[in-house]
């Protein structure tokens, strides 16, 4: 295969180069009070349905899209989550006609995305648990937020066949690759909060710098972890101890969950449409020339491609070239050659010094971190680990903690 030279500059993605909408087949018809919900695998499996429906249907995609085969006709769907085991975990909900209310009620699982196996009732009754997490290591982490059995948080580690409860209340998780840091976003008292566990969820403390709970905390590559709470962006370094607040466009409101991209990229989906950003600061609204962008109701973003649905339409836009970051958010500029690579990466700077190259795989492990000298507009070789196969995302920050990250592949 031809080698490709990544040059990835700041700012260049602002201005809607290249990014094109693709419309997907759309098959699921809606009802007043109905929720499309659409989840995606890191390698473009998808699985899309309706939620909170008298008359569901949720289907598969194994093509990204292309094509769909139907999963269950009569179950509503309230999530969906990918194990690095290749399991496919589905959440279908159940309306109790003593409260006119959906509920999470069982949890399927699969294989191949065709033969589904009924794992039975998952905390029965429960709230908030479509709001899961699976770790690196394939543990699932299960938030309860339940008025009916009480609140608290459960883990499994062997596919959901047996559950270990606290008395943690949560209603949205996420975690690290090994389940053992685990940050928790909490909504009662109101307004909620953030809080941690380093010890897999035996003990929990309150993080401070935040105050409020809102959508799933997000993990970064390189152990930060970001959270949104009443229209503002929350920042931690230092595994959910402490937060601080990141500047943000003022046009950036009413935020409903936001991602990050292994092209170093956040999208963040407002009520009216979805922005892209590298910094909070500088944004992009990328679905401006959707003709239903205001009507977005989820996204999901793989390693190739960002999904949204709306009540009538699906899309997908390939992501953007990859961006680096800085404190100063100044713009910084690497060669990265040759991708796909075997053995060796070469890296080219625009100054001297040294930098700390790290990579991590698409669960967020990190399996290499090493510091190499840098020549200015000269090629440094970085020997790679023959253990290394796929697809993994290189962070390169320089001397001046300006950081950049790339997605390689390595054969």
């Amino acid at each position: 295969m031809k080698n490709v030279t990544l040059i990835m500059f700041l700012f260049i993605s602002m201005l809607g180069f290249g990014q094109t909408w693709n419309q997907l087949p759309y098959y699921f018809p809606q009802t007043p009070q109905s929720t499309p919900k659409i989840f995606t695998s890191p390698n473009d499996v998808l699985v899309a349905g309706i939620s909170y429906n008298s008359a569901p249907t949720s289907h598969i995609s194994l093509d990204g899209g292309s094509t769909w085969q139907l999963i269950f006709a009569d179950k509503p769907i309230a999530s969906a989550e990918f194990g690095p085991d290749g399991t496919i975990y589905f959440i279908a909900t159940k309306r109790y006609l003593t409260t006119s209310n959906y509920y999470t009620d069982t949890l399927f699982t699969s294989t191949d995305g065709v033969n589904w196996t009924n794992m039975g009732y998952k905390l029965k009754d429960g709230y908030n648990e479509y709001n899961f997490t699976i770790s690196g290591n394939n543990t699932l982490l299960f938030p309860n937020l339940s008025n009916i059995n009480g609140k608290f948080f459960s883990k499994s580690t062997n596919n959901g066949v047996a559950w270990t409860n606290t008395a943690v209340e949560a209603s949205q998780v996420t975690c690290n690759p090994s389940a053992d840091t685990i940050i928790i976003s909490f909504t009662s008292p109101w307004p909620g909060g953030i809080k941690y566990s380093h010890d897999g969820g035996v003990t929990v403390n309150t993080a401070t710098g935040i105050a409020a709970g809102g959508t799933i905390p997000i993990w970064l590559p390189n152990g930060d972890i970001y959270a949104a709470a009443v229209g503002q962006i929350y920042k931690s370094t230092d595994a959910g101890v402490t937060f601080t607040q990141v500047p943000l466009n003022p046009s950036v409101v009413q935020i409903q969950e936001f991602l990050y991209g292994t092209n170093g990229k956040f999208y963040i989906r407002v009520l009216n449409g979805i922005w892209e950003t590298t910094d909070f600061t500088n944004v992009t609204a990328i679905t401006s020339t959707l003709p239903d962008y205001n009507l977005i109701k989820d996204m999901d973003i793989s390693d190739n491609y960002i999904y949204a649905i709306t009540d009538t339409n699906l899309y997908r836009l390939p992501l953007s070239s990859g961006t680096s970051i800085s404190e100063s958010g100044k713009e910084v500029a690497f060669e990265i050659f040759p991708n796909p690579t075997k053995e060796n990466l070469s890296i080219k700077s625009p100054f001297s010094g040294n930098a700390v190259v790290e990579i991590y795989d698409l669960q967020g492990k990190r399996v290499l971190n090493t510091t190499i000298l840098l020549e200015e507009n000269k090629a440094t070789n970085l020997v790679l680990p023959k253990t290394l196969h796929g697809l993994y995302v290189i962070r390169i920050t320089n001397k001046k903690g300006e950081t950049q990250h790339y997605k390689i592949s390595i054969e």
